[in-house]
């Protein structure tokens, strides 16, 4: 029985800013597995057909990607996995309405067998796929759709992969803590905060540290490290000044 949705008001205080023009991210060789879960964290500014996540190979042909599909396409975010011959691909959409500029959890899990898109905490849809068994081969992208060199348009806060298929009480608690996440079979974990964003190869390339622990740290390409909550400003109480009589 799909959980009820519930809406945790999320404000993300810092954000990877992507133009929707040529900004993208790309973590590397992430390790291969076939059952699979993929997290974001995700505020969309416009129209777009770019990866929030994703990793493909040509013509779709083998992969898994969570993505924004233009409104010609239906205007919805998509979980989707394939393989098998060019364009035999499974997606379920996670969201037929992504662009209220409010911050949004989405998760796609594959356990090998079904298919699961969970958006803000609760499962919208689930689907027996006629392309199981993804495969990773290349690359994993955010911003970026390798397939048709469409990018994406909006912010990313957090995107975690994991190497099986997460539960219902899982991803519920990954969405009601968005700063302590289960770490059981975490592969990939990149969260937008200043600490997270350095030079560390010192090529003259920034990377988006990976927090997992297996270096699947993020070359960022274009994308920008973005404030989106603005500090505070202490003011002073005011104070009443009594005339001086004399």
């Amino acid at each position: 029985m799909p959980l009820t949705p519930e809406r945790i008001l999320m404000v993300r205080r810092y954000a990877m800013n992507f133009d929707g023009i040529d900004d993208y991210v790309n973590c590397g060789n992430v390790q291969s597995f076939n059952i699979l879960t993929a997290e974001a964290w995700v505020n969309i500014y416009e129209n777009s057909h770019g990866f929030i996540v994703g990793q493909v190979s040509p013509r779709w042909t083998y992969g898994w990607w969570i993505r924004k599909v233009d409104i010609s396409s239906g205007n919805r975010i998509g979980f989707g996995i394939a393989k098998g011959i060019d364009w035999s691909y499974t997606e379920i959409s996670l969201n037929s309405s992504p662009q209220d500029r409010l911050w949004h959890h989405y998760v796609g899990v594959f356990d090998g067998r079904i298919m699961y898109g969970y958006r803000d905490g609760a499962l919208v849809s689930s689907i027996t796929p006629t392309t199981p068994t993804p495969q990773q081969i290349g690359p994993v992208y955010l911003g970026y759709n390798n397939v048709d060199n469409r990018y994406f348009k909006g912010l990313i806060a957090v995107v975690r992969i994991y190497n099986r298929a997460l539960s219902s009480y899982e991803i519920v608690w990954n969405y009601r803590h968005p700063n302590d996440p289960v770490k059981d079979g975490l592969v990939l974990w990149l969260q937008a905060h200043p600490d997270n964003v350095k030079d560390i190869d010192n090529d003259g390339i920034l990377e988006w540290i990976d927090l997992s622990g297996y270096n699947n740290h993020g070359k960022i390409y274009g994308a920008v490290l973005t404030k989106v909550v603005k500090d505070s400003i202490a003011v002073s109480p005011s104070k009443r000044i009594l005339s001086v009589v004399e």
